[in-house]
């Protein structure tokens, strides 16, 4: 999954290229390309029904004449989904908010901290499923035995 973000800023190019380095190095990213780094990686540990899937968050950016343009990736072993793609939503307004608006770092991460908690609960089954699920088999076990085969002697 790839999501593409622009936004411009009044910051001079060293003061953005340092505000977006130090935000991705607090969320845990590390440098992919040295000490000038414009890529950026980390590990992402989901828990599935069955164990934890590693998944690679990479976010790269480039700095044009006060036009800052992201480009975030999410390798995942599994599909994705909705929430995968509201992680890195949340990381490109992040950096937005940081660069661009001026905002603390502290109160622009509340909505990645948000979307970033939810990869690491537990998917859950309700007892209600299990409920359904086990009617649905009976339902469909009664009709293939009574129902299904009319010429089967009683």
């Amino acid at each position: 999954m790839i999501v593409e973000h622009e936004f411009v800023t009044t910051m001079c190019e060293a003061d953005a290229v340092s505000a977006i380095r130090r935000s991705l190095t607090d969320l845990g990213f590390e440098s992919a390309d040295g000490d000038n780094a414009t890529q950026f990686e980390r590990l992402l540990r989901e828990q599935s029904r069955l164990d934890q899937l590693n998944s690679k968050l990479k976010c790269g950016f480039a700095f044009d004449r006060g036009r800052i343009s992201i480009a975030l990736q999410l390798e995942t072993p599994s599909r994705t989904g909705e929430h995968h793609e509201n992680l890195l939503r949340s990381l490109a307004v992040l950096i937005e908010e940081v660069v661009a608006k001026g905002k603390r770092f502290e109160i622009a991460r509340r909505q990645w901290d948000e979307c970033e908690a939810g990869f690491r609960d537990p998917v859950r089954v309700k007892a209600i499923h299990v409920v359904l699920l086990l009617a649905m088999a009976g339902l469909l076990a009664y009709f293939v035995m009574y129902v299904g085969y009319p010429a089967t002697p009683r």
